[in-house]
Order: structure tokens, then sequence, then C-alpha cells
């Protein structure tokens, strides 16, 4: 799983930051289990222990409106559970960008529903160039 401290770059002290900076930021987050089976379970049956599943990545889709206009921009993050780029001390976000589609494929729910269709699936299809 990413590491805690660069998962704040997308939305801890930095969120506070992009608030700041841009004023209204949406974060949505979830995880990601393909056809409802995950990639593992916390806790023992034999124990009577609750199960909880561990899902194959999480996403994050991280949303602004930049001032004086009107259309959303999005950046869209799959981290999956393990990934060699977490064995690096540094690692870059950007690595891990992706679109809405691709999230919305994964997870099957739909996102940024009250824009115009048209605007709704420009944007959902884009994958962001860089981070903010």
């Amino acid at each position: 799983m990413p590491d805690y401290w660069l998962l704040r770059a997308v939305n801890g002290d930095a969120g506070r930051t992009h608030t700041d900076k841009y004023g209204v930021v949406w974060i949505v987050t979830g995880p990601i289990i393909p056809n409802k089976k995950p990639k593992a379970w916390l806790g023992e049956k034999a124990k009577k222990e609750m199960l909880i599943a561990i899902p194959e990545a999480l996403f994050k889709i991280v949303i602004r409106i930049p001032e004086g206009s009107m259309t959303p921009e999005v950046l869209a993050f799959r981290f999956p559970q393990t990934h060699p780029k977490y064995n690096e001390a540094v690692y870059d976000l950007k690595y891990f960008l992706t679109t809405v589609d691709q999230i919305e494929a994964e997870t099957r729910l739909d996102f940024l529903t009250s824009l115009p269709a048209k605007i709704q699936a420009q944007i959902e299809s884009n994958k962001a160039a860089k981070l903010w």
C-alpha cells in the first residue's frame, strides 16, 4: 500500500494547502475490489473474528473548479495494494495517475454525474498530464 506520508500529498496537509490555493477541493476515495473478490482477508474465521476485505487497490479522485471556470479539473489516482515503486525512497505520484473512466470500470461506480454528459465524458476520459 502507498506510504502514509506520500498519501498526505493527495489528501492530508497538502489537501489543506490545495484548499488555501484553489478554494473548494473535493476528494473522493474508496476501495477497488474487482469482481467483488478481495485480494485477501484480514482476520481469522477460526477465531470468530470479523473478516475485513483487503482491496486490490484504492482510488482517489481529486476535483477542483479553477477560478473563473465552470468546468472542473480532476486528478484520478489508482494505488495498487503492492507495487515496486513503494520500495523506492521517494516516488512520484504522477506514476499512479489514471482516468476516472478506468476507476469507474473497476468499481462500477459513476462519478461526476451532475455534469452535462458531454463534459462528463470528456473529463472522465482524460488522464491528467501533471499534478497541480
